[in-house]
This record gives C-alpha cells, structure tokens and sequence, in this order.
C-alpha cells in the first residue's frame, strides 16, 4: 500500500502540471464577474477524471473502446464519417456562436458587459471541465501508469474509489492554488488589467473551443483516412 500511494502521488503530481488546464483556469478566472463560478469548471474535470478512472480500472469503457475498433476494422468508412460528421457539427457550432457573438457585442455596451456571464453559465463551466478532462484522458500516461500499477495490487472496491479520488484532488490541486492565489491578489493593477485584456476576448472562449474540438476531430478522420 506504501508503494501504492508513492506512485500515486509521484504520477498524479506529474500528471497536475498541466500548461494548458493552468491557462484556461486563468483565462476563465479573469472573464467571469463572479469569480467562485469557476468551481464548476474544476468540480467537472475532478468528477470527470475520477469518473473515467473508475470506467478505465473496471473495464466499463472496455466495449465502447472495443466496439469503436471493430467499426473501424470493419467499416472505416463509417468511422470516418462520424469523426467528420462530428466534426463538422462542432466547427459549425463554433462559427455561428461566434458570428452571433460578434453582432451581439456590437449592439451596446450594456449587452457587451452582460455576454459573458451570459455564455458562461455554471453548466457550460460544468461541461468545459468534463470534456477538457475525457480529451486529455486520451494521452494521460501517468494516470494509466497508476492505474495499472494499482491493478496489481487488486485492492478492495472502496480502496480503489477513495485512491482515485484522491488522485483527482491532486490532477486539480494546482487550479484549486490558482483559484486562491488570483482572489488574494485581486485588486493590484497586474489582475486588473489582465481582467480587462481577458474582458475582450472571454465572450468568444466557448466558440473557440467548439471550434477547436472540430477541427480535432476533423484532422482525426483525416488522418484515419490516409
């Protein structure tokens, strides 16, 4: 168990430092007006991680993973036209919610400063979380690595939930420290004016990653395709 809760820890503190999760909590930070909105952002990708851990370790995602390579094998064609199809959908998505807030911001000041909070609603912060968390799952090597590892430990049932929750906690420590580290610097000119450079940019963070999960899964069949 010793040896357990060492890896635990040396792969889940590897796996925190996370350059781009750090800058999208900084980002979100710094557009929401009511700063603890955020907490939805981090309690989606704590319960996402912990969930996929527990799907991951009991084989839940087992058939799903085993039934999309058959449909591969089987139908490339199908599997590339759902990849693109998705694609396709998420872009589109994207580029009308960004046209549509690009008119918005124009028609007043008053529309422009209620946008984002508009945009950014507790669920969609919810829902950003969960889906950066399952992306990034894809190339979470120190969080198979550990999973692995604790699989041949083959703890018991509660063991296994309460480890891999505490892995979670630590994958979101560091956004926990920014969140804070931003509130108890709040006020300095430094957050000020990050708050007003962010304030221009923040309505159009929901359009850019639709966008940005389009063009993935596009290149994704592409890629297959070759």
């Amino acid at each position: 168990m010793a040896a357990l809760i060492g890896t635990l820890f040396a792969t889940s503190l590897l796996d925190c430092l996370n350059p781009t999760a750090i800058a999208q909590q900084l980002l979100l930070q710094a557009a929401l007006k009511k700063k603890s909105k955020v907490w939805f952002f981090i309690s989606g990708m704590f319960l996402a991680n912990l969930a996929l851990g527990l799907a991951v370790y009991y084989g839940a995602m087992e058939p799903l993973i085993k039934g999309w390579n058959l449909l591969s094998e089987k139908s490339p064609a199908a599997a590339l036209a759902i990849l693109l199809c998705g694609g396709a959908l998420s872009l589109t998505l994207g580029i009308v919610k960004f046209v549509r807030t690009a008119a918005a911001r124009k028609k007043s000041k008053e529309e422009e400063a209620k946008l984002p909070e508009r945009e950014l609603t507790s669920p969609v912060l919810f829902g950003m979380g969960v889906v950066f968390t399952a992306v990034e799952l894809t190339s979470a090597l120190p969080y198979f690595g550990f999973l692995a590892a604790m699989a041949s430990h083959a703890p018991h049932a509660a063991v296994v939930i309460l480890l891999i929750a505490l892995y979670s906690f630590v994958y979101v420590l560091p956004l926990i420290l920014i969140y804070f580290f931003y509130r108890a610097l709040r006020g300095t000119k430094a957050i000020a004016g990050l708050e007003r450079a962010v304030g221009k940019i923040s309505a159009y963070i929901l359009p850019a990653a639709l966008v940005v999960l389009g063009i993935i899964l596009a290149a994704s069949g592409v890629l297959r395709a070759l």
